[in-house]
């Protein structure tokens, strides 16, 4: 009985004994580390800016499977204030969450680093500059060049305006602007800056490098079966010599045309009488186109655009002529400003002026006066007995233009008349001399595109 329950025992002892010890569990491998998704920026602390010092702060926190900071503390300390900021600001911040093999959000553990730095931002220097104002025109004609390039030795660069107006700032000191056109000859200006002022330079008159004389202009259209019509420009009929200042004389050295004797002004074309050809201004027909025949035209040469040579074979529209034609055209009023010209000699007096009203309005006035009656009794001798009778000639002209977009309104006249001078004698009879020539037209025009086929 009892080795029974001693053999009972040693089977119990031997159904007591300790399991063997088991493995410790294995941490999930991470493969995706949370990356910052909103961020917050830390408060400086007041005093450490003011003093310019930086800091760094290492954290340790605790992000959990929705990306949140659930715990953070501090790792390695840079100062209280500095390490309170970083914690409320560490506080705000979301990750996306870590994750591993299976893609199963992971709650971790991770070093985050925040650092305090001072961006310095530079101070703008103020530029040390003045300015530079100035035209730039067309030598001889007044002008402005638009578009000219306005270039300093410094390379700071301008352009001109509508007007020719330019202003460009350059450092203070003497300074050197180069001024250039396409058409027109390079020019340079020395001009003097000085700190934050406004300094006025001369104008700078440009020459054309091709002047209207020099050129030659060759037509490239194919030879038509037409009237044969010759055409001088205005350019063409200012510079042609021997015209004795009337460019409308011009037009005597055309072919077909011939000279009349003694510098008289009659259109001999083809060999045909002065009557058989036909004078016309701007379309519109005249009885003359100089006074008295031989004397200056009835037009102003400043208001000429071309004129138009037919020396036959020309269309209905300018009437039955028997030889030629001749129609002198005008041109509108500059639109670039008001100028003008004026002359006085002893036989004539003229005016001109051009110029603008509006943006959409410009005209032109001209006019032209004979005053020989005026001056020639100062050179008559004063004969008590026997006296002085003379016959002189006066002769007046006028050209009036306005336009406005399409609508032209064009007043042209002319007269000429002798009259009778006398001085002196006491027996001399009053002579009178009726005898006049004389026109005036009123031509308004209104030209306008209809339709694209028209």
């Amino acid at each position: 009985m009892i080795l029974g329950l001693v053999l009972s025992l040693l089977a119990t002892g031997e159904n007591v004994r300790e399991p063997p010890p088991q493995p410790p569990p294995v941490a999930p491998q991470i493969t995706q580390f949370p990356e910052v998704i909103e961020s917050a920026t830390p408060d400086y602390p007041p005093d450490r800016l003011e003093r310019g010092e930086t800091a760094v702060v290492v954290l340790r926190i605790d992000i959990d499977e929705q990306g949140s900071v659930v715990r953070a503390e501090v790792a390695q300390s840079a100062g209280a204030d500095f390490d309170a900021s970083a914690l409320a600001a560490i506080r705000k911040f979301r990750f996306s969450p870590a994750k591993d093999a299976t893609g199963k959000p992971l709650l971790v553990r991770v070093p985050f680093t925040m650092r305090f730095v001072i961006n310095k931002k530079p101070v703008p220097q103020k530029v040390m500059t003045g300015v530079v104002r100035g035209l730039v025109r067309e030598a001889g004609t007044r002008r402005p060049i638009a578009g000219a390039d306005v270039i300093s030795d410094a390379g700071a660069t301008a352009v001109t305006g509508a007007d020719g107006s330019y202003q460009i700032s350059l450092a203070p000191g003497e300074r050197v602007l180069t001024v250039s056109a396409p058409g027109y000859e390079q020019r340079e200006i020395k001009v003097t800056v000085t700190l934050d002022s406004i300094f006025e330079a001369p104008p700078a008159w440009l020459h054309r490098t091709v002047v209207g004389g020099l050129e030659a202009t060759v037509p490239g259209e194919k030879p038509k079966d037409a009237p044969t019509r010759r055409t001088l420009t205005h350019d063409e009929l200012v510079n042609v010599p021997g015209s004795f200042n009337d460019p409308i004389r011009a037009v005597q050295n055309l072919p077909g045309l011939a000279r009349a004797p003694f510098l008289a002004g009659q259109l001999l074309v083809r060999g045909s009488p002065p009557a058989d050809t036909g004078t016309y201004l701007d379309g519109h027909r005249i009885p003359q186109l100089y006074h008295f025949l031989g004397g200056p035209s009835v037009i102003n040469e400043q208001l000429l655009d071309r004129i138009d040579f037919f020396p036959g074979g020309y269309g209905a529209y300018y009437g039955r002529n028997l030889t030629g034609a001749i129609d002198v055209g005008t041109r509108k009023g500059d639109a670039q400003g008001i100028h003008g010209q004026a002359s006085l000699d002893l036989i004539e007096a003229v005016g001109f002026v051009e110029g603008p009203i509006d943006p959409h309005t410009e005209v032109a006035i001209a006019a032209r006066r004979s005053h020989i009656d005026l001056f020639l009794p100062l050179f008559i001798p004063n004969d008590p007995n026997r006296g002085v009778t003379s016959i002189v000639p006066v002769y007046w002209d006028y050209q009036a233009r306005a336009d406005h977009n399409d609508l032209s309104l064009l007043l042209f006249g002319s007269s000429d008349r002798l009259t009778v001078v006398q001085k002196g004698g006491r027996r001399t009879l009053p002579l009178s001399i009726d005898t006049s020539l004389g026109f005036h037209r009123a031509v308004l025009t209104w030209k306008h595109e209809l339709y694209d086929t028209l």
